[in-house]
């Protein structure tokens, strides 16, 4: 079987228009409307709203509480902001 360009070009953008879906590690069919953008070394991930406030909110009363927050993943400590350790930009 001879594969085209025409044909890999189609394969290629065949979902293009398709909602992206939230990126959460519990598996969430949701649509994604949030980039969560993590400090250099722990990258961004695509989530819904509901797990963006999952994670946000917990964030920002860990700083209201104690001042400081650790990255989930990499266990780096962030003080004085949510800022300093993740960025929300909706999509």
């Amino acid at each position: 079987m001879t594969v085209t360009v025409a044909d890999s070009f189609a394969s290629a953008i065949a979902g293009i228009d398709d909602a992206l879906r939230c990126q959460s590690r519990w598996g969430c069919e949701r649509a994604a409307a949030w980039r969560l953008v993590l400090h250099p070394g722990c990258g961004a991930v695509l989530v819904c709203t509901g797990h963006r406030d999952a994670f946000v909110d917990p964030v920002v009363a860990c700083v209201e509480e104690y001042g400081a927050v650790r990255c989930p993943y990499c266990r780096q400590v962030f003080v004085g902001s949510i800022e300093a350790m993740v960025t929300v930009k909706p999509l």
